[in-house]
């Protein structure tokens, strides 16, 4: 009789194992991102099954965080209804109602909860603004990375600058880092129009790879012929305020000199409009620093203040005429000797450029650099075979001194047959 009721008690228990062992079922899939515009790495996802009765059968990661997959598998959820719930740091949580009745297949979408904003819909350069703003705000709690790349049509016409706070710049583009929670702006400048209207994006995307995301910004570059061109103008005056007269005034646009007035007053006409201008001013009186300024024509007006030189350089003349000539195949050079005192009685260093780049004159000069004390001697040279045409042509040469300013030297020729 025990025998019996023991042979009795290990079916029960062996058919209640089995029928444990095939109630239980596995709920399996695929989960995908819902915005599939956006590349994004699947990470740090985790479900909760809730029976009807409000139990929780099963808590945990189905995709752990620093993993990336996207299939996933929930084993040993017994037969019935449930409502199972899918959320992650990276996503909005998305609740399934299910009834299983034997392993299951569930797909999943989830939204993503963006963790990097682009303020702008678009960025728009108006005729005569060169200047604009893109501002990356982002959403979490830790620091985000990103980068920034230029799709423009004839990128070699328009040369872009972005600047910000620790934003690099590579072959590729611009990256840098926004700070938790914060907002980074970025300064966009075009430092060359085109010479028609451009239509371009800029993309903007997050480098963090468990969340990826891209943000396409339309950039709209507008002008016109009438557009391209500036005037520009401004004063130069010495430390205390008085304007200073007949001092020379340059800029690597035009290549040209200017001299101001009697109100220290100086202009170009017809500037290439947002082309990065180099203006250089040079003290005529011998007693002035020279002062340079790097800018992008857009306020049409720029002014000089130059202060006191340290020391200082005389020269003999500062215009000089080689007069007529004509054409003759070979190395013919006519010399012209300055001579130069350094009225300081202190040496000082020099060297000897040309403001224009123009091939139909050449100007050689020796030496074309060096250190002057009390007098010594420049020698320029013509070399005649390189001019082009007749008629008269004009060119200066700038003499660059340490603590001593720059000095203009006029030079003319006229070529004849």
């Amino acid at each position: 009789m025990k025998k019996l009721l023991f042979f009795i008690l290990m079916i029960c228990c062996a058919c209640d194992s089995w029928q444990t062992q095939v109630g239980k079922h596995t709920i399996s899939g695929v989960i995908t991102d819902q915005e599939g515009n956006v590349e994004r790495l699947m990470t740090g996802v985790q479900a909760v099954v809730t029976n009807n009765v409000g139990k929780q059968v099963y808590s945990g990661d189905v995709i752990p965080e620093g993993t990336v997959g996207s299939s996933y598998s929930i084993a040993g959820i017994p037969q019935g209804e449930y409502e199972v719930v899918f959320q992650g740091k990276y996503y909005k949580p998305r609740a399934y109602v299910i009834s299983i009745s034997g392993d299951t297949e569930l797909d999943v979408e989830l939204e993503p909860i963006h963790v990097m904003k682009v303020e702008q819909d678009e960025i728009r350069f108006e005729p005569r603004v060169n200047e604009q703003t893109l501002t990356i705000r982002n959403m979490t709690e830790t620091p985000i990375s990103f980068g920034i790349r230029a799709d423009l049509p004839s990128y070699d016409l328009v040369f872009l600058e972005m600047s910000a706070p620790g934003l690099k710049f590579d072959d590729r583009g611009w990256y840098g880092t926004v700070a938790p929670m914060s907002a980074l702006d970025v300064e966009i400048k075009i430092l060359r129009a085109s010479m028609e209207n451009m239509e371009g994006v800029l993309h903007v995307f997050s480098t963090t790879p468990y969340y990826w995301e891209r943000y396409d910004v339309p950039m709209v570059v507008e002008t016109s012929d009438r557009d391209l061109y500036a005037n520009l103008k401004g004063t130069v005056k010495d430390a205390e305020g008085n304007p200073l007269e007949g001092v020379a005034v340059w800029n690597n646009c035009t290549e040209t000199i200017v001299y101001t007035d009697g109100n220290g007053e100086y202009s170009f006409d017809a500037l290439p409009y947002i082309s990065m201008v180099r203006t250089e001013v040079y003290s005529e009186y011998h007693a002035f620093q020279t002062q340079s300024e790097d800018y992008a024509v857009k306020e049409f007006v720029m002014d000089f203040t130059l202060q006191p030189a340290h020391k200082h350089i005389t020269f003999d003349r500062k215009h000089i005429d080689f007069g007529e000539g004509k054409i003759i195949e070979g190395a013919e050079k006519e010399k012209i000797e300055v001579n130069a005192t350094s009225d300081t009685g202190e040496m000082v260093t020099f060297s000897i450029v040309s403001t224009t780049r123009e091939a139909d004159f050449a100007v050689s000069y020796n030496p074309a650099s060096g250190v002057l004390k009390d007098s010594k001697k420049f020698v320029f040279s013509l070399a005649r075979e390189r001019s082009a045409g007749l008629g008269g042509y004009e060119r200066n040469l700038v003499v660059r001194t340490e603590d001593a300013g720059s000095y203009v030297f006029r030079i003319t020729y006229t070529n004849i047959e």
